[in-house]
């Protein structure tokens, strides 16, 4: 794809959006609009959106999953090539957007990356990382966590 972000000093922004709407992105809009409207036939349905827009909303393959390093950036479970501690957690690992809204798959990859980061600590033994509220703060300061809500008084009380 030739889609990328590039510093611009002469856009007010900064930066330069580079965003071509290929046919294939085209196609695929398309084909699932129309499944879409098939399914939703008879419904009092209403389509505000009646082609392909730009979308920044879900940046996708910009960090392509393989075996080799010399044309991948992270291996198929999500880390970086070359790095043990750094994994790919966001839809950069999706090659392309599958016409639908990727949330769930996105959420799904990153609780599959989870459990193989803990997998993996548990193969070497590593203990968990202590919790943030009894780390980060000094002992004179501590944070205080709570399982549940304090109890309120009742109302008028």
């Amino acid at each position: 794809a030739h889609n990328r972000v590039a510093l611009d000093p002469a856009a007010p922004s900064g930066l330069r959006f580079d965003y071509t709407i290929t046919d294939e992105l085209r196609d695929r809009f398309e084909h699932y609009s129309q499944a879409v409207k098939t399914r939703l036939r008879g419904t009092r349905a209403l389509f505000l959106t009646h082609g392909v827009a730009l979308n920044y909303g879900h940046p996708m393959g910009t960090c392509r999953i393989g075996r080799d390093p010399a044309s991948s950036v992270a291996d198929p479970g999500g880390r970086v090539h070359g790095l043990d501690n750094l994994y790919i957690g966001d839809a950069a690992f999706m090659p392309t957007s599958g016409g639908t809204n990727p949330s769930l798959t996105i959420a799904a990859h990153g609780l599959r990356l989870a459990a193989g980061i803990a997998d993996s600590h548990a193969r070497r033994g590593a203990r968990a990382a202590p919790t943030p509220a009894r780390s980060a703060a000094p002992a004179d300061r501590r944070i205080h966590t709570f399982a549940r809500p304090p109890r309120r008084s009742p109302v008028g009380t």
